[in-house]
């Protein structure tokens, strides 16, 4: 599922979009889980005006598809130049490239969520990173994703041994 408004209207999202074309910080609600583990489907994203050419890849964006849903996804890999220029998206929690879109239909940049109140920046520090990261390891992560998955159990328990004070068996005779 995709980053979507959560019950907005389009006439709500085409007000949202002349506001960041106009250069106005605006800020949404989401749905869904594609974008686990740095967005949540109840964040308020903020969203920020930027001109294609500033876009890097790691960055999350908002674009219009062409089914007229709004979307926000991180850029994966970043073609062509000038008003040709192409983004390739896809969701942090998917395995694959879910759409290329072109720079026309990129309305503006994620740079905070809003969770439970707090202000999270996504477009500095650790976490703009760890995004960057996140984009680069893409073409890794499927194949590393069984391996991690049979390794859970077996350090999920070390994990556990190690973080829980040691108990002592009673012995038949104390109380």
């Amino acid at each position: 599922m995709s980053e979507q408004p959560a019950e907005t209207t389009r006439d709500g999202w085409s007000i949202a979009e002349a506001c960041i074309r106009q250069g106005i910080r605006v800020r949404a609600p989401t749905r869904g889980g594609s974008m686990r583990p740095f967005l949540f489907g109840s964040d308020l994203l903020e969203i920020e005006p930027i001109a294609p050419a500033q876009l890097t890849v790691g960055d999350i964006v908002l674009v219009r598809t062409p089914t007229q849903e709004m979307l926000a996804h991180r850029i994966i890999r970043i073609t062509g130049h000038g008003e040709n220029r192409r983004f390739d998206l896809k969701g942090d929690a998917n395995l694959r490239i879910d759409r290329q879109v072109a720079s026309a239909d990129v309305l503006g940049v994620v740079v905070a969520a809003i969770r439970d109140g707090r202000r999270i920046p996504l477009d500095r520090g650790w976490r703009r990173v760890a995004g960057k990261l996140w984009a680069w390891l893409t073409p890794v992560r499927p194949s590393t994703y069984p391996l991690i998955r049979r390794a859970w159990r077996p350090l999920k328990w070390l994990i556990h041994a190690l973080s829980s004070p040691p108990t002592r068996r009673k012995r038949r005779w104390e109380v």
